[in-house]
């Protein structure tokens, strides 16, 4: 449990809520025992986990599998578990229980001037009426099918392996050559 997952704290006490999408990659966690998993056995594992909103097994719907399936595609047939995309999948999976990962480029959007500046932070009426309207002109969504229309395909991994040097071999000799010297000359010194 993070502060995001507190109401109210003080010197002495914090009231906090449980993230149940703490339990649920805790859970994939000790199963999986590795950083990244195959699509079929996520898919195996999450459509057998329940949560307060929702009951297993379950079948999942074919966009959410499909999505799975590419983000496994993007990163060599294994999807990483603590990747931005595979957060975002989990929130539509549990959209109760995990929490949806915005992709943010700049800290200046977490400050309210960010947004306001000089203009007017809230809706006239008008333009209140103007978006409930056009909002109730949109075609719903497929009864049981998640709506995707949040989904971005923008990747973020921690801990992601970096590149290899293209000159690892030279330097892997120039490092052993070193290490053969010194040998040496402790040898030669004793």
């Amino acid at each position: 449990t993070g502060p995001s997952n507190c109401i109210a704290s003080s010197t002495f006490f914090s009231v906090c809520c449980l993230s149940e999408c703490e339990g649920l990659m805790r859970e994939l966690e000790q199963k999986i025992r590795a950083p990244t998993a195959s699509a079929e056995q996520l898919l195996e594992l999450v459509g057998n986990m329940s949560s307060s909103s929702v009951d297993a097994p379950r079948d999942l719907p074919e966009t959410l599998v499909d999505k799975l399936w590419a983000i496994a595609d993007r990163h060599k047939g294994k999807v990483p578990l603590h990747g931005r995309l595979f957060a975002q999948w989990m929130h539509f999976v549990f959209p109760n229980e995990c929490p949806y990962p915005h992709a943010v480029e700049d800290a200046a959007v977490f400050r309210p001037s960010h947004w306001s500046g000089h203009r007017r932070a809230s809706a006239t009426d008008e333009e209140r009426e103007r978006f409930i309207s056009e909002f109730a002109l949109q075609p719903e969504p497929a009864l049981g099918e998640p709506l995707l229309s949040q989904w971005d395909d923008e990747e973020v991994l921690l801990l992601e392996d970096l590149p290899l040097r293209s000159h690892g071999l030279f330097w892997a000799l120039l490092r052993h050559g070193a290490m053969t010297l010194v040998l040496l000359s402790t040898v030669l010194a004793g």
